[in-house]
C-alpha cells in the first residue's frame, strides 16, 4: 500500500505535463485556417453630367421688408379739444381727405376778434385821411386870417403913433398875431405828421390782417387732411382728447410708392450694379394673399446696415398695392442679368456651398466653384455655379455620395448634359 502510493505521487506530475502537451496538440490542429484575403476597393455607382458652359439669366431668392419713402406723421398745429376721427387705423383715405377735426370755437372767436379789430384800423385810417384834408383847408383859412391880422396891426402902429388909439390896445391885437402863428404852426405840424401817423396805422392793419389770415388758418387746420393717397398706420388720438401744438395725432403711407427692402449677398452686388449702372431692370417677383406683384430694382441703399456686410436693394412695386401692409416680410425671386460661362447641376451635387466633384480617370476630384444663383428648367431647380477650371466636356458626379473625397473611385451609371 505505502509503494502504490509512492508511485503515484512520483508519476502523477508527469502524467498531468503529458496530458497538456496531447490537448495543446489537439486544438493546433482544429483551429480555424487566418489565411490573408486581399480587400477589394469600393466602387460606387453615380451619375455624371457632361459641361456645357452657357450664359443664362440665374434666379436668386431675397427675404425684404415692405416700406415706404412717403410716410408722414400728423401733428396738431394749435392747442383744441378732438372733435371726430372720420378715419381709423387700416383705413385707406385719398389726398385732402379729412382724417380728423378739432373743436374750432376757440379759433373761430379769435378770427372775430382780429376781423374786429382790422376794421376799426380801417375806421382809424379814415379818419386820418379826412382829418388830412381838414388840416390842409384849415391851415389856408388860417393864413389868410395870420395875414389880415399882420396887416392891422401895422396899421394900428401908425394910430398908436398919431395917439389915436391906446397902446394896450396894440399889444393885445400882437398878442393875438403871435397866438394865430403858433396855431398855424401846429396846424403845419400836424400836416406833415400826417404821413407817419398813416404809415403806423397801415401797420397795425397789416398786423390785424394777418392774424386774421392765421387766426382763418387754423380753423383750416382743424380739419387735418391726408397730403396723399395712403392708409392710416396708426391713429394717436380720440374724441375728447386734448391735444397740444406738435402733439402726433396719426401717421400716414402712401400706398402708391411702397418698396420693399431686401439685403444683397455680395455674391451678387458686383452683377446688380452693372446692371444698374447700364440702366438695365432688374425684375423680381413675389406673392400676398394669393395675388402674384412684380417689383423692379429701383436703387441701392447708400449706407450698409450695421452688422451686416450685404447692401439694401430697394425694389419698387409696379402695379398698385394699396391692400398691403407696411412692414410685412416678403420672399422675392429676383432675376439676375445675364451671366457668361456659367453650368447648372442638381442641389444634390453641390457640397458645402462651394464644392462640386468631377469625374476623372475613375475617380473623384474635388473643385471649389461659385454660387451665382439658380434656374428652372422642366420644373426641376438647378444652381447655377461659376468655375475658372471647368470647361465644355469636362463632367461633373451628380449623385450625392456620403463622406465624399478626392480618390475615391466611382463608376459612371448614366450620363446627361
Amino acid at each position: 500500500m505505502d509503494a502504490h502510493k509512492l508511485l503515484t505521487k512520483r508519476y502523477l506530475p508527469v502524467v498531468i505535463i503529458v496530458a497538456a502537451i496531447i490537448i495543446f496538440a489537439l486544438l493546433l490542429l482544429i483551429r480555424p485556417s487566418n489565411k490573408i484575403t486581399a480587400s477589394k476597393e469600393r466602387v460606387w455607382s453615380v451619375d455624371v453630367a457632361t459641361v456645357k458652359l452657357t450664359n443664362i439669366s440665374p434666379t436668386i431668392q431675397l427675404y425684404g421688408k415692405v416700406e415706404t419713402p412717403r410716410q408722414t406723421m400728423l401733428e396738431a398745429s394749435l392747442n383744441a379739444y378732438v372733435k371726430s376721427t372720420p378715419v381709423l387705423e387700416g383705413h385707406a383715405v385719398k389726398k385732402g381727405q379729412t382724417t380728423i377735426v378739432l373743436d374750432d370755437r376757440d379759433t373761430q372767436i379769435a378770427l372775430r376778434q382780429y376781423v374786429a379789430e382790422a376794421a376799426n384800423l380801417q375806421a382809424k385810417i379814415k379818419a386820418e385821411i379826412n382829418r388830412y384834408k381838414f388840416d390842409q383847408s384849415a391851415l389856408k383859412h388860417e393864413e389868410i386870417i395870420y395875414n389880415n391880422n399882420k396887416n392891422q396891426l401895422e396899421r394900428m402902429r401908425t394910430l398908436i403913433a398919431k395917439k389915436i388909439i391906446a397902446r394896450v390896445t396894440f399889444e393885445q391885437e400882437q398878442n393875438k398875431l403871435r397866438l394865430q402863428e403858433v396855431i398855424i404852426n401846429k396846424r403845419k405840424m400836424e400836416i406833415t405828421d400826417h404821413h407817419n401817423r398813416m404809415a403806423q396805422l397801415q401797420a397795425q392793419l397789416a398786423k390785424a390782417k394777418a392774424q386774421v389770415d392765421q387766426a382763418k388758418l387754423d380753423i383750416e387746420r382743424t380739419n387735418i387732411k391726408a397730403p396723399f393717397a395712403g392708409r392710416i398706420a396708426k391713429l394717436y388720438v380720440s374724441v375728447g382728447d386734448r391735444v397740444k401744438i406738435s402733439d402726433p395725432l396719426a401717421q400716414i403711407f402712401d400706398t402708391h410708392n411702397l418698396e420693399v427692402r431686401a439685403p444683397i449677398p455680395n455674391q451678387y452686388q458686383n452683377n446688380i450694379q452693372q446692371a444698374l449702372t447700364k440702366k438695365n431692370k432688374v425684375k423680381a417677383t413675389t406673392s400676398y394673399s394669393n395675388k402674384l406683384f412684380t417689383l423692379y430694382l429701383d436703387r441701392l441703399s447708400s449706407t450698409i446696415t450695421v452688422g451686416r456686410a450685404a447692401i439694401d436693394g430697394l425694389f419698387r412695386f409696379s402695379n398698385k398695392n394699396s391692400n398691403i401692409p407696411l412692414g410685412l416680410s416678403l420672399k422675392l425671386q429676383v432675376q439676375l442679368p445675364p451671366i457668361k460661362n456659367v453650368f447648372g447641376i442638381p442641389n444634390q451635387a453641390l457640397y458645402e456651398n462651394n464644392i462640386i466633384y468631377k469625374y476623372v480617370d475613375q475617380r473623384m476630384v474635388a473643385a471649389k466653384i461659385n454660387v451665382v444663383g439658380t434656374t428652372t428648367k422642366n420644373s426641376q431647380e438647378y444652381v447655377l455655379i461659376k468655375c475658372k477650371t471647368l470647361k465644355d466636356g469636362d463632367q461633373i458626379i451628380t449623385t450625392a455620395i456620403p463622406g465624399a473625397i478626392t480618390g475615391l473611385r466611382v463608376q459612371p451609371v448614366t450620363t446627361t448634359s
